[in-house]
């Protein structure tokens, strides 16, 4: 549910495109022998009987828009912090969004700030401005992307940049997409990366095209596990293998050659710009990253949506949103981005996913078990020296009557030995696990990039703790 203006909307979808449906697209591509307008015809005819079916949401994604470019809201929710405060800001941001185009990052504001009574920080540094606010349990980075997929550098600029201030626990790509199958999707379905197929640099091969599945990307398993175990999440999105390239795909056949491509053993469910991009950098860097992104399109006549006819039969009464492909496009887009706000919401309901960094809990794990070995190992050879010593000392006591006679006159002094050392063992063993719990707090709180700092007032702002 999202609010415009004190309307409340709900937004529910049940997905119904699965990997059988995947496999049922690429068959009936493999056998398709109808022209192609046929197509682009039922496309058109699909997406305005969803522009009829729901008006009023698509309406008021649209007012929401508009109203987020307004100067008046500007001023009234932005704050400008100073840029020499950018590490002291950043350091307490555990989630890094992306965005990339205008509508993207007008609703995501939009619906922060009402879900809020609380400014967005601001923070203009060298090429790139910071959004800081509280979404959820979370504290967020949102860096506007300054290029959309060009060659790959729209993500990867805008990282590079961010990167250089804090390390997040996890990038977040949120934005608009491209349908795979317009008969078993839907306008506002979210997709989430499960795997990112680029197809930029396909080979052509008998006109067919040949991805490199070299160039495949898989989400990283750490992120992998918090996803597919979040209530209600994954059951309210479709969870597969996204297309991703550097330029805008608008054209029927192309990404027809481009799906005939991939077999039934994949699982194609959009396609998008940024991810390869993204992808790439955090792989590198070793940041866990997905992309999550709501259907708006579906990858054909992105300019030739409502097509002439449809156009001159409207009359003045007729919505706004449907009198110009750029409103109904930008109508679609703002529909879309409020659904993937909404499911993202459910991740943030979690304040336990997201908030130590890969980084700290596979170096605390692999502490921790070696360490144990280590004890251990520690143990068990002084149980074999005390076993050794004690044989030794009984069989020469078997054969030596005075020997045998001085270990009993000695006995109090050997147990008191075996007892001490014993005693020495064990305090060992305490304090070596006491001075480990330490360290790992000692570490924690240097992963967690001193957030300790910052007290949570509850309303989507912290201060700093007064040191005694």
């Amino acid at each position: 549910m999202y609010i415009v203006e004190g309307v409340q909307m709900e937004i529910n979808h049940h997905n119904i495109y699965t990997p059988n449906k995947w496999k049922e697209y690429l068959n009936a591509l493999i056998n398709d022998d109808e022209g192609e307008e046929i197509h682009l015809n039922e496309i058109r005819e699909k997406m305005i009987g969803f522009a009829s079916d729901n008006m009023e949401e698509l309406t008021q994604s649209f007012i929401q828009y508009y109203r987020a470019n307004e100067f008046e809201f500007f001023e009234e929710n932005y704050i400008l912090m100073n840029p020499d405060d950018i590490y002291k800001e950043l350091s307490k941001c555990q989630i890094l969004v992306l965005t990339a185009n205008k509508v993207e990052k007008a609703i995501l504001h939009t619906n922060i700030l009402f879900g809020t009574r609380e400014k967005i920080k601001r923070i203009i540094r060298e090429n790139s401005i910071y959004y800081i606010f509280k979404w959820g349990r979370y504290w967020i980075c949102h860096v506007h992307q300054t290029e959309t997929g060009a060659k790959d550098l729209g993500a990867s600029v805008a990282l590079r940049e961010a990167v250089k201030y804090f390390r997040p626990n996890v990038i977040f790509s949120l934005g608009v997409s491209f349908g795979i199958d317009h008969k078993s999707q839907n306008i506002g379905d979210v997709i989430v990366s499960r795997r990112i197929l680029p197809y930029d640099n396909n080979k052509l091969d008998n006109d067919s095209l040949k991805p490199d599945r070299s160039q495949d990307k898989m989400i990283d398993k750490w992120l992998n596990v918090r996803l597919i175990n979040t209530n209600m999440f994954m059951d309210s999105v479709t969870y597969g293998d996204v297309l991703s390239g550097g330029s805008v795909l608008s054209s029927y056949s192309e990404k027809k050659k481009i799906c005939l491509g991939y077999t039934t053993s994949d699982y194609i469910i959009g396609g998008e710009m940024e991810g390869n991009s993204l992808f790439q950098f955090t792989n590198t860097d070793g940041i866990p990253s997905v992309v999550i992104k709501g259907i708006c399109d579906w990858g054909v006549i992105k300019n030739d949506l409502l097509s002439e006819e449809y156009l001159k039969s409207f009359s003045d009464e007729q919505p706004e949103i449907m009198r110009s492909e750029e409103n109904f496009k930008t109508a679609l887009q703002a529909y879309a981005m409020n659904c993937v706000c909404e499911k993202v919401k459910i991740l943030l309901r979690d304040s336990q996913l997201f908030a130590v960094p890969k980084q700290y809990t596979e170096h605390v794990y692999k502490a921790r078990h070696k360490k144990d070995i280590t004890l251990i190992w520690y143990l068990l050879l002084h149980v074999y020296g005390y076993v050794v010593i004690w044989s030794i000392v009984n069989i020469f006591s078997n054969y030596s009557s005075s020997l045998q006679e001085n270990l009993k006159n000695q006995s109090f002094v050997i147990e008191l030995v075996a007892t001490l050392m014993l005693l020495f063992v064990v305090c060992f063993a305490t304090v070596f696990v006491v001075k480990r719990n330490i360290k790992l707090y000692d570490r924690k709180d240097k992963a967690l990039k001193e957030k300790r700092k910052y007290i949570d007032l509850g309303n989507g702002y912290s201060e700093e703790e007064i040191s005694s």
